[in-house]
């Protein structure tokens, strides 16, 4: 692991193990008072009413700037493997990074050797480690950027960025199908919702100058199609399928994507007519195609 990521690792857990105590220390504190009341001790209520109160203090500090010192300490770490990278170029180290980003799960397996453990830290821990790998995002990104201000015109450059920014899109939604992200705040849901929608619209403006200097690509149709899909555009993802099926009209999986559209959005007749194309030539497909068959939900 490096060095930076397993420094960045000890820091997290410690943190973790802070609370973990705190929470534990409230909890006794709790019942010390409850008990000192039931049994007329004065003196135990009055020292744990007391210790209480610090500690309650104490942990709102805790909270309060534990999501600012977790950003930091992602950045910093993010920076620290940045340097340790060799490459010479923006656009290498832009790829170096955008390995590195993809190889970080968000929780690291060597925390604990023991399974049971990995999994309560993965509950609890996985934020860290998703701000992390968004850090590490951003930098590549901006080596990207950097390089692009030098050849502008250069579509393998436009290309790599349009797929970061659809990469980052990912990132953001990711935590919010995964249902073990038991505390995920609806600020944070929405925050995440909002960053998402922000990287797949610069991804559709990369990808949009794509189209315009390569028409007739159907893998920048594709990517289209994808990051409209993400945005929740369905019209304009049918269009994008539309044109890669004039591109390519034996593009069956693009075909099916279409029909389920068509019948997703009302449009009836259409997602039947595909259905027939279908049945012809790939009756499988057609056969998923048609479980969506009243899916319209206006």
């Amino acid at each position: 692991m490096n060095p930076a990521l397993t420094s960045f690792s000890k820091t997290i857990l410690l943190l973790f193990f802070t609370y973990t105590t705190m929470a534990l220390s409230f909890a006794a504190l709790s019942f010390t008072t409850v008990l000192g009341y039931s049994s007329g001790s004065d003196l135990i209520t009055a020292l744990s009413l007391v210790t209480l109160i610090v500690l309650i203090f104490l942990f709102y500090f805790f909270y309060t700037n534990t999501k600012k010192y977790v950003f930091q300490n992602a950045a910093h770490t993010a920076l620290l493997i940045e340097k340790d990278l060799k490459s010479l170029t923006p656009d290498t180290k832009a790829e170096e990074l955008l390995s590195t980003a993809l190889s970080i799960p968000y929780l690291p397996p060597k925390l604990s050797r023991f399974s049971f453990l990995n999994r309560i830290y993965g509950i609890f821990l996985w934020q860290p480690f998703h701000m992390l790998i968004e850090q590490l995002l951003i930098k590549a990104i901006e080596h990207l950027i950097t390089q692009i201000k030098l050849l502008p015109t250069n579509l393998h450059y436009h290309a790599a960025l349009a797929n970061l920014y659809v990469t980052l899109s990912n990132h953001y939604t990711k935590p919010l199908s995964n249902q073990k992200n038991l505390f995920l705040l609806p600020s944070m849901r929405k925050e995440l919702e909002q960053k998402s929608r922000i990287a797949s619209n610069r991804a559709i403006e990369e990808l949009s100058i794509l189209r315009s200097f390569a028409p007739n690509e159907l893998w920048v149709h594709d990517q289209l199609a994808i990051s409209y899909r993400e945005l929740s555009l369905p019209q304009k993802e049918i269009e994008e399928h539309e044109t890669i099926l004039t591109l390519n009209p034996e593009d069956y999986n693009a075909l099916l994507r279409l029909g389920i559209l068509y019948f997703s959005q009302g449009e009836i007749a259409k997602g039947l007519e595909i259905y027939e194309r279908l049945n012809d030539v790939q009756p499988l497909l057609a056969e998923t195609l048609i479980n969506h068959y009243g899916s319209y939900n206006p």
